[in-house]
């Protein structure tokens, strides 16, 4: 074999390796762009929540071509719907046309839990003058009301029911370190039921009463109306001229299942981290 020929074949190979490794290593170059993702993958530290996949995964529970009530199940009693457009009326009779009691805004949540006659009545986010939430009846029909709400979100507070656990997502990363174990309201029960959807950050309260359950928490999130996130109930002990706090015991050991009255409940360490990470319009997501 001539020299000459020895070196066109040390080439020749050299470029066929090269060539080798780029149709290897070119779908990385394709998919690193890809921002629509796929469906969330539970357990994972990246969440890839889109549009589409979260309509794929609602829709599949109802063949119904224009169904408005997608975050809904057959075992549960509350439905989550989206006011369509601003301005939607919301009654406190529905045999009186003229007994609306405020005017809905565009993507706001409402919880179901009955209909009559057309209507649904629905829990808002709404108050009044005296600071009461304002709940009423709305018209059951896709002029007025939406089965899906999606916001493209930095930070998602992804809570699931079926394994009772909380997770936040930062531009699509996990950021706890291990899941944090909830406890939610109790499926099947109408007065306990936590909604399922996805909902956004109203308002942070670092200490609040509930004087409906007699308790104390800390670090409360509100989603909407009274749902909110936040520490299991605490006594309140004042020693050496400091204010101590002590979780309760059975709330405590009851994260992990459902046990609420709706709400989401967390240890008082975790309710604080997420405190301190949610800003007003975060995304809330609820799901099974």
């Amino acid at each position: 074999m001539s020299k000459k020929f020895f070196i066109k074949f040390l080439v020749r190979c050299f470029a066929s390796a090269v060539i080798a490794c780029l149709i290897i290593i070119s779908p990385v170059f394709f998919t690193c762009f890809d921002t629509k993702g796929d469906s969330y993958i539970p357990g994972s530290n990246v969440s890839t929540l889109s549009e589409k996949n979260a309509k794929a995964e609602t829709s599949n529970k109802d063949n119904k071509k224009d169904d408005i009530a997608v975050f809904s199940s057959e075992t549960c009693f509350k439905k989550t719907y989206y006011v369509a457009k601003d301005g939607v009326k919301m009654f406190s009779n529905i045999d009186n046309a003229s007994s609306d009691i405020t005017l809905l805004n565009k993507d706001d949540e409402l919880i179901c839990d009955k209909e009559k006659d057309g209507y649904l009545y629905c829990e808002s986010n709404h108050i009044d003058s005296k600071g009461n939430l304002i709940n009423g009846w709305v018209k059951e029909n896709n002029q007025d009301l939406n089965g899906m709400f999606f916001k493209r979100a930095r930070l998602i507070v992804d809570i699931n029911l079926t394994s009772q656990t909380l997770n936040m997502y930062k531009d699509n990363i996990l950021i706890n370190n291990n899941p944090i174990k909830c406890s939610s309201g109790i499926k099947g029960n109408n007065d306990t039921e936590t909604p399922l959807g996805f909902f956004t950050v109203k308002d942070k309260f670092e200490n609040l009463t509930s004087k409906k359950y007699n308790e104390n928490v800390k670090y409360a999130v509100k989603f909407l109306g009274n749902y909110l996130i936040h520490s299991v109930s605490i006594d309140e002990t004042k020693k050496n001229g400091k204010i101590e706090y002590e979780e309760e015991k059975k709330a405590k050991d009851d994260l992990g299942k459902a046990a609420s009255h709706g709400c989401i409940r967390i240890s008082v360490d975790d309710a604080k981290k997420v405190y301190n990470t949610v800003s007003r319009g975060d995304l809330i997501y609820i799901h099974y």
